[in-house]
């Protein structure tokens, strides 16, 4: 693995991986696949809430607005871009360090 000049090792992951790069590039990328799958978990809690609560009130066919938040949103896509974060970021990082 080709490593630049500059670049420091992550220590906490390198001394509890026992590598000197730390976790692994394909690990990274996994860890950013598990928090778009956990993101995809959390948006079918939400589409449930939300539906029950369309169904509690009576709005389930009607153009009237439901009474809850578009903040309930926010944990989804929170979640969501962090875990492309990761993934984009980091294979991105190795595309650049292949090509160097």
């Amino acid at each position: 693995m080709h490593r630049t000049p500059n670049s420091k090792p992550d220590l906490y992951l390198s001394t509890r991986s026992k590598s000197l790069i730390g976790i692994r590039y394909l690990q990274r990328i996994g860890a950013g696949l598990v928090l778009s799958t956990i993101s995809m978990v959390v948006s079918g809690i939400v589409e449930t809430r939300r539906k029950s609560m369309a169904c509690q009130h009576d709005v389930v066919d009607s153009l009237q607005p439901l009474p809850m938040s578009v903040f309930w949103l926010g944990y989804e896509y929170a979640i969501l871009s962090y875990g492309y974060m990761i993934e984009y970021m980091l294979l991105l990082y190795e595309l650049i360090n292949l090509c160097i």
